[in-house]
């Protein structure tokens, strides 16, 4: 089991992505061991579900996940606990999580994702631009995945205004914030996709990480009035600097709890800002550098004495 990080008592945050009919072979196993299950998943699935009812039935299902790529999420942020699910109640539950397609602790958090709320600024100032927003995606997610889903270099985008809930659009030469956005996404309005280019040319988008924004290969520009225009000189498109907000699912601390086979098991939200885990040989070294500094003093303390009964 050293291939799957096992978390007790937690499910997918939208379980009904992980029924049987969204099991890789479209249908479940059942009344197997959680052993069994795991030994039967795939290597190249992202995680799998398995379920123990209060009469000692189970189900496994293997969750076909082909529809997220790698870079986009990581499915141990992905989880919550079963309690959000008052039908669980008497089921025992257990995800678990490929560790080489999602790594644990996951050290690439703090990346820009959807339903971030993000401030995004360029040198000039005074733009209409220069405001809070979030970013949405123009195709098709589970609402829940929505805050666990990074953003990807060179994705098309919406972008919505957090105080006038209004969308970013192109009308004719300008872009312009227009009437309010009914989120859908059920018909795409082309005017108002963008693409987020990162100029590092990263495929995840950094916090504080310079972009240019584009639409149908045309860059926005500030204009002297701060309002914006299209370019298509990618050389004349302003560059913009983006900020976010920064919550994120993570082992608190990255303390381990643990069950029979101490496996960590709790998940809590912290800053994808802060320092969330410590490298173990960190901890030794400053246990070391601890230890060091106790035997110095003592030593001190021992030659003091020793020198002043000379005197």
């Amino acid at each position: 089991m050293k291939e799957w990080k096992i978390w007790k008592n937690y499910v997918p945050s939208f379980i009904e992505s992980a029924d049987c009919d969204d099991d890789i072979d479209g249908v479940c196993d059942k009344n197997i061991t959680l052993s069994e299950c795991i030994k039967k998943a795939p290597d190249d699935i992202d995680y799998g579900l398995f379920l123990k009812m209060k009469n000692g039935k189970t189900v496994c299902s293997h969750v076909n996940t082909f529809f997220y790529s790698k870079d986009r999420i990581n499915f141990n942020n992905d989880i919550v606990k079963k309690d959000k699910y008052d039908e669980l109640k008497d089921t025992e539950t257990w995800v678990f999580v490929n560790n080489k397609r999602n790594k644990w602790p996951d050290w690439d958090g703090n990346f820009l994702h959807y339903n971030d709320n993000i401030n995004i600024s360029s040198a000039v100032k005074n733009s209409i631009f220069n405001d809070s927003v979030k970013l949405l995606p123009i195709i098709s997610f589970q609402p829940s995945k929505l805050d666990n889903l990074r953003v990807v270099n060179k994705d098309g985008i919406y972008l919505m205004n957090n105080i006038t809930n209004e969308i970013l659009t192109v009308n004719k030469d300008k872009v312009i914030w227009d009437y309010p956005f009914v989120y859908t996404q059920i018909e795409p309005n082309n005017n108002s996709i963008f693409k987020i280019e990162t100029i590092s040319n990263n495929t995840l988008v950094h916090n504080k990480e310079s972009i240019r924004l584009s639409h149908d290969d045309k860059y926005i520009k500030v204009l002297d009035d701060g309002s914006l225009t299209l370019s298509t000189n990618k050389n004349e498109a302003t560059v913009w600097s983006i900020e976010f907000d920064d919550v994120i699912l993570y082992d608190e601390k990255c303390k381990q709890y643990e069950y029979d086979n101490g496996i960590p098991t709790t998940l809590d939200k912290v800053s994808r800002n802060k320092l969330v885990c410590q490298a173990e040989h960190n901890t030794r070294l400053s246990s070391n550098y601890n230890g060091m500094f106790l035997i110095i003093l003592i030593t001190m303390v021992i030659l003091l004495f020793y020198f002043l009964n000379i005197v």
